[in-house]
């Protein structure tokens, strides 16, 4: 029954219409496991014709999904090809970022922790406190790329969160804040060893094989080098926002608070 299974399952996915996606300049062949997945991606993807010239990435072998070990619903299908295709992404030094991405004064800034500690709500206060400054470029799951100029780049993806926050330009990479909950509102430039953790849980990948994660590694070492880190403690909003603001952003904002 199993093996009647598996085989429905694979002659399923080849009559199922492929999908084109297009991310930080980078094209996509999706053939979803589930069709109404598509709908996650939204104004993301469109139907593939069958004309379409081949795109520069294809990702559509359900074995894949087989190999994860989970079922395949709309939620885990949307949620795992973030892991697949930041996994395809890597080589080319871009990747997903699990991470709230804001610009401010044309430059991107992103703000690192885990799901539930308050990323949305730190936007949210900072576009109160500077009206009409702060632009979401992705609420959740941004790109980050290393363009050949030594420039880090930040886009923004269908990964957008509950939501669903996104459509802000691409912009240069200032900064990462790593936000933690606490007892008192602190912010401190936070040193590369402190942050080797933090963010490596926030590279996006599915970790199917070592070689998978020593790419992980390698970006996240990249981007420690790259931008200044800062830890921001959370007791409160907009208390906390404010710190943020006087000791990360541009000094033109200093005086609008």
């Amino acid at each position: 029954m199993p093996c009647l299974l598996a085989h429905l399952m694979q002659n399923d996915i080849r009559k199922e219409q492929k999908y084109s996606l297009t991310l930080a300049g980078r094209s996509f062949v999706i053939a979803f496991g589930r069709d109404s997945t598509a709908a996650y991606f939204k104004d993301w993807c469109h139907p593939c014709a069958a004309a379409e010239p081949p795109l520069s990435l294809h990702c559509s072998d359900w074995e894949f999904w087989q190999s994860c070990g989970l079922p395949v619903t709309e939620d885990s299908e949307y949620s795992l090809w973030a892991g697949r295709i930041s996994e395809e992404l890597m080589p080319y030094g871009c990747f997903l970022f699990h991470a709230a991405a804001f610009c401010c004064q044309g430059m991107a800034y992103l703000i690192a922790a885990p799901s539930g500690t308050g990323k949305t709500t730190q936007i949210r206060a900072l576009q109160k406190l500077l009206p009409g400054q702060i632009e979401i470029i992705c609420g959740d799951r941004p790109l980050v790329e290393f363009s050949e100029g030594g420039e880090v780049m930040v886009y923004p993806s269908p990964w957008n969160g509950k939501e669903g926050l996104s459509g802000g330009s691409p912009a240069p990479l200032a900064g990462v804040i790593v936000l933690r909950r606490g007892n008192r509102n602190e912010i401190c430039r936070l040193r590369k060893k402190e942050a080797i953790v933090p963010l490596y849980y926030s590279v996006i990948h599915n970790q199917t094989s070592e070689e998978i994660i020593r790419k992980a590694v390698r970006l996240e070492e990249a981007l420690l080098q790259s931008v200044p880190l800062w830890k921001l403690i959370s007791c409160e909003v907009p208390g906390s926002t404010r710190l943020l603001v006087t000791e990360v952003l541009n000094e033109e904002c200093h005086g609008k608070i």
